[in-house]
């Protein structure tokens, strides 16, 4: 459920929270709508000055994961699938840990244009945070409620 995973890691600027990032697709065989996900790079923030999502179970703005939510049998699935999401084997942090001392690596030999360069230092500002939050294990790691 994408709710679910832009719930857990904190992801305020994909379709649920920011109706962004996000392209619907009609399968042709059998006309079930898909949801494909992209740009998520506004993931694991949850304690960054800059997020929008304080809580999984804040009220998100898409009309779709807003009725989701008030629907308790729905409700409850969304719950369990963010904990989910939350702890191994899906959430595995030493891949995700390795994953942003890759991006570190890659980071280490760009080029230092304007542009560059402000990714650059914005990435080693945050990168403390975006490791405590893969170490809380998202946004699941204090919530209080979750299964």
């Amino acid at each position: 459920m994408l709710s679910a995973v832009e719930a857990a890691t904190s992801n305020y600027d994909g379709f649920s929270f920011n109706i962004n990032n996000a392209y619907l697709y009609a399968h042709p065989r059998d006309g079930r709508l898909i949801m494909i996900p992209h740009g998520a790079d506004s993931s694991f923030w949850a304690i960054a000055r800059i997020t929008k999502l304080r809580s999984p179970f804040q009220t998100p703005r898409a009309a779709l994961a807003r009725r989701v939510q008030s629907i308790p049998e729905l409700a409850q699935k969304f719950a369990a699938e963010v904990a989910r999401v939350g702890r191994e084997p899906v959430w595995n942090k030493k891949a995700l840990l390795d994953r942003l001392a890759e991006v570190a690596r890659i980071l280490a030999s760009a080029p230092r244009t304007t542009r560059a360069a402000a990714d650059v230092t914005q990435f080693t500002d945050y990168r403390p945070v975006i490791e405590a939050f893969i170490n809380a294990g998202g946004t699941t790691g204090g919530v209080a409620g979750l299964p």
